[in-house]
């Protein structure tokens, strides 16, 4: 082992690590007020934001358990008539209207957008179609795709009388959107 030969002079001079430890004690002692502010400011800020996004999965519980139970039903409606479609546009639109911050509030919009497909309406569906789309846009979560995927019954499809409006047309022959929920 080697034995360093320290002089005096290093003796007597200050230890780096304790000056700098004395001079972070003599900081925090004399700014305690502010750092303690900091602080709390830092914990208020990550309590709100863990609360925000507690609040949020909470209503996106919610919405989903809502849309699902409408769409259960609307899966269920055995003798498609239009009455029958039409009494789910009221509880898509309470749907949307309630959680509209939320991806099943804007994914009861596409299926207002389908029910009014099914209906014939084809101004309100493309006019619900494009608040779908508007609102998917904002907000990235639901992003919304062509594919030749049918929103209606192929039966449904043959009967129909050929609009005149390209939109129209591409909605009846089968393009429809097809959505996918991002992380």
């Amino acid at each position: 082992m080697v034995k360093a030969k320290l002089s005096k002079k290093q003796l007597t001079e200050a230890d780096e690590f304790i000056t700098l430890t004395q001079r972070a004690y003599l900081f925090a002692s004399d700014h305690a007020r502010k750092i303690l502010y900091a602080v709390a400011a830092v914990v208020v800020v990550v309590a709100a934001i863990f609360l925000y996004q507690w609040w949020q999965r909470d209503k996106e519980a919610k919405a989903g358990r809502d849309l699902s139970a409408v769409m259960a039903a609307f899966q269920r409606v055995g003798s498609p008539s239009q009455e029958d479609y039409r009494s789910f546009l009221p509880k898509f639109d309470e749907v949307s209207t309630k959680y509209s911050g939320t991806p099943s509030g804007r994914l009861s919009l596409l299926y207002k957008a389908s029910v009014h497909l099914r209906l014939k309406e084809f101004d309100e569906a493309i006019r619900a179609y494009q608040v779908f789309l508007e609102k998917g846009r904002r907000k990235r979560s639901i992003t919304p795709s062509l594919s030749r995927a049918s929103v209606m019954p192929s039966k449904a499809r043959k009967t129909m009388t050929r609009p005149s409006n390209p939109i129209k047309r591409s909605l009846i022959s089968g393009m429809a959107f097809r959505w996918r929920i991002s992380t």
